[in-house]
């Protein structure tokens, strides 16, 4: 009979006797040095033999040999750290994918992604971590999994290392500290793009990547200016609400004196509008329910606009005929004599049917005209013209002359296929 068949027959108590000095405890990994050795030096250079193997039993209750299990928990570490690099600053650096948008490794775990950094924990200490238990990273790189650059804390704690390490209220541009590039870097890749050179070329040039430098042409990235952080004693007090509360209630209130001084103006009038506790004068100027005068926005027709508290957004044109004109009737709209959407004054307002609106559009020359024109065009005849010369031209042209002439592709598209400009007008 083999042997191993015979151990299976003994009584119970001589089968312990017989795994006694063979079988490892189990969780006796965890109590090694870190990464999986007793000196603490990386798995990935000196794997322990005590976690290769897992003890087991078989489906009848005995036990089978410890040496013919493989350990599923030693092959996850292995796998971890074979994903690991010790780099020059002392970090055990992530090299495998990352996940989210703070740079942090992740990693498969128990059939699900998790940071790489909370694995690591996990894997060294044998606990589960909660929701509410966030890793931090005294050496604040996002893909270190050196355990002893980790420690256990909370939302607040992570909050605080955010301020401590002025990343609330950061800066744009060059000053932001993540950044890369200057803006003279920036400007140059926009003026190369703009000369037909490929951005694989320049993205290879400055060490980016080609996603990077259609973000930057595009617009999506690096459109403000350079603004140093303005962090201040009182945004350092995270965890004091009075002192919150009076930072941003002094911060609304400099925004306010700045845009819209809250004096009174000779010769002002103001009056009730339908909404209790708001007020709009002569001047166009809407106050709120605290005494201070709203700041208007601009919508995408030009009208100026204020927040009514818990009625809602409305234009001030419509407050101020309103309050000088009487309520509208069903169908009305408010009319502009002079065309300028943002005279708000009482005199240059008045009712008007849709049809009235229409024709005071067409009299202020705010319309399309016959010949293509329109107020608002970015382009011109002789621009139009000097676009349609280019065609047939060879694969490329539609890119290259949207990008000169600042307008999308599809628009020069619809101009080389005479969709849009189509009437010319007389010269």
């Amino acid at each position: 009979m083999p042997q191993d068949e015979a151990l299976f027959e003994l009584p119970p108590s001589e089968k312990e006797e017989a795994f006694e000095d063979t079988t490892p405890p189990i969780g006796s990994h965890l109590l090694r040095g870190r990464h999986g050795t007793d000196d603490g030096n990386d798995a990935v250079e000196a794997s322990a033999t005590i976690d290769s193997y897992w003890p087991a039993t078989r489906p009848d209750g005995a036990f089978v040999q410890a040496q013919t299990v493989p350990n599923p928990f030693a092959t996850v570490r292995e796998r971890f750290y074979s994903k690991t690099k010790r780099s020059d600053n002392g970090c055990l650096e992530w090299t495998a994918s990352k996940v989210g948008r703070g740079g942090y490794g992740g990693f498969s775990f128990n059939g699900k992604v998790i940071g790489a950094h909370r694995a690591a924990w996990m894997i060294e200490y044998g606990c589960v971590l909660t929701p509410e238990q966030q890793i931090l990273h005294s050496c604040d790189n996002p893909i270190c999994v050196d355990v002893a650059h980790l420690r256990v804390g909370t939302f607040a704690d992570n909050a605080a290392d955010r301020v401590a390490r002025h990343r609330v209220n950061a800066a744009t541009g060059e000053a932001h500290h993540r950044t890369r590039f200057t803006d003279e870097d920036v400007a140059q890749v926009r003026q190369m793009v703009a000369d037909g050179v490929p951005r694989k070329l320049i993205a290879a040039e400055i060490g980016s990547s080609y996603g990077y430098i259609s973000d930057i042409v595009n617009g999506r990235c690096r459109t403000k200016p350079t603004q140093p952080s303005v962090i201040t004693s009182a945004m350092t007090t995270l965890h004091d609400s009075l002192a919150r509360s009076a930072f941003h209630q002094a911060r609304r209130a400099a925004i306010t004196n700045v845009v819209h001084p809250d004096d009174e103006i000779p010769n002002e009038e103001w009056r009730k509008t339908r909404f209790e506790g708001y007020w709009v004068s002569s001047l166009g100027r809407v106050r709120g329910m605290r005494g201070t005068i709203l700041k208007p926005w601009s919508t995408q027709f030009g009208h100026l606009a204020v927040e009514c508290g818990r009625h809602g957004k409305y234009s001030v044109h419509f407050l101020v005929c309103e309050a000088w004109h009487g309520l509208r009737r069903d169908g009305m709209w408010v009319g502009h004599i002079d065309g300028d959407p943002k005279n708000n004054i009482p005199t240059n307002l008045r009712w008007v049917t849709p049809a009235e609106n229409s024709e005071d559009t067409v009299r202020h020359g705010k319309t399309r005209t016959a010949t293509g024109e329109h107020f608002n065009a970015k382009l011109s005849w002789p621009e139009v013209r000097a676009i349609r010369d280019q065609f047939p031209a060879p694969r490329g042209a539609v890119k290259r002359l949207a990008l000169q002439f600042e307008v999308s592709r599809a628009t020069i598209i619809m101009i080389r296929d005479n969709k849009i400009w189509r009437i010319q007008p007389d010269t």
